[in-house]
């Protein structure tokens, strides 16, 4: 058998992939929001909100769940897996600003975007892990010796 088929079965998918599905996953939410928060403020229900508090809260919900979905299968470094996979959500966005015609957001809130979508990240990361996954594992007590009694 050939080493790479040997690596191919002992072996989970890559980081790579794993933070592309979790950014994937986090703009598939950013666009649920946005349209969510169009259809609010269309309905009257927000009333006038300003676009770049819209597109941060829409780039935090997608920044969480990309964390989420990015560390939720545990392995090491979960937050900069987090964070990683806000950083593909935020290239999303962009990309997709871009070739809507938007182009690159620029203003008053132009930072908070990128802020929000990576901090999201981070802390979907944390939620998302599973318990024990990103800790290493405590190895149990040494036996203790008999205690000598002295006479």
């Amino acid at each position: 058998m050939s080493e790479s088929k040997k690596r191919e079965e002992g072996k989970r998918p890559g980081i790579a992939r794993d933070l592309l599905r979790g950014g994937v996953i986090g703009a598939a939410a950013a666009v649920l929001c946005l349209v969510a928060a169009a259809a609010l403020i269309a309905g009257g229900a927000m009333g006038n909100v300003p676009y770049p508090w819209v597109a941060a809260a829409a780039g935090l919900v997608g920044g969480v769940t990309a964390g989420i979905a990015s560390a939720g299968k545990g392995g090491g470094r979960p937050v900069l897996k987090g964070v990683g996979a806000g950083a593909v959500l935020l290239l999303l966005l962009f990309a997709g600003g871009i070739l809507l015609g938007e182009g690159m957001p620029s203003g008053d809130g132009a930072h908070v975007i990128p802020a929000a979508c990576l901090c999201g990240g981070a802390a979907g990361s944390l939620i998302g892990v599973k318990r024990g996954d990103a800790r290493q594992k405590r190895r149990p007590p040494a036996k203790s010796r008999p205690r000598r009694v002295y006479k």
